[in-house]
């Protein structure tokens, strides 16, 4: 064994969860396993921090699609004092305790519902210490894809994300990519429209550019 992934519905939730990595934590097995965990942050899993810390690597991702009202509308019934609270209280921790192989990634479903709010999840990614930003496309339904999004919330967009493509810019450190499959997607699903396309060119060419180019 030596990799585990939790997924939802919501695992932090489950006492089988809580027993089973309370159970395999003090295996002498423990040091060797990496976990990886999606959460959407409706638990406090700060009080299993000393219980991650036991394994090789745990990756604790939060899907979070929005700030505020959007983030309420779109994770209906989350509330978001109640969740960037706990994201806060743990990715402080962690880094107050040093565990280096704990890893917080703030995860995002870019989609027309929160495309608005790139820049302020970019803005909170840096704000509320997280180790990195993980976003992902949302595909279908359809009524969702970026490129339906009007021009006027295009351009606000652009304008405001336009900072963060500077290389020297403190947000570089943290951002990071699971797969260039999110550029692949990128591509197609807003080759039909030049502006957004030509823009999403330029902030990931500067802030991922260590894949190739669209």
């Amino acid at each position: 064994l030596m990799r585990l992934k939790f997924t939802g519905g919501e695992p932090t939730l489950l006492d089988g969860f809580k027993q089973f990595i309370e159970k395999l934590s003090i295996t002498p097995y423990a040091k060797n396993i990496e976990v990886m965990i999606v959460t959407n942050g409706t638990t406090d899993v700060t009080k299993w921090i000393e219980t991650f810390s036991k394994f090789k690597l745990v990756e604790v991702n939060w899907s979070t699609d929005g700030i505020g009202d959007t983030f309420e509308y779109i994770r209906w019934p989350g509330k978001w004092n109640k969740t960037t609270n706990i994201q806060r209280k743990f990715n402080q921790t962690i880094k107050e305790k040093g565990y280096t192989n704990i890893v917080s990634i703030l995860t995002s479903a870019i989609q027309l519902l929160n495309l608005d709010q790139l820049p302020q999840l970019l803005h909170y990614c840096e704000d509320a210490k997280f180790d990195w930003f993980s976003p992902v496309l949302v595909m279908w339904p359809e009524p969702l894809q970026l490129g339906i999004a009007p021009e006027h919330i295009k351009q606000q967009v652009i304008k405001k994300c336009l900072p963060y493509t500077q290389k020297d810019h403190q947000l570089i450190r943290i951002l990071e990519m699971e797969s260039t499959s999110f550029l692949i997607k990128l591509k197609h699903q807003l080759q039909s429209d030049q502006i957004l396309l030509n823009f999403f060119q330029i902030f990931l060419d500067y802030i991922f550019y260590k894949y190739p180019k669209l």
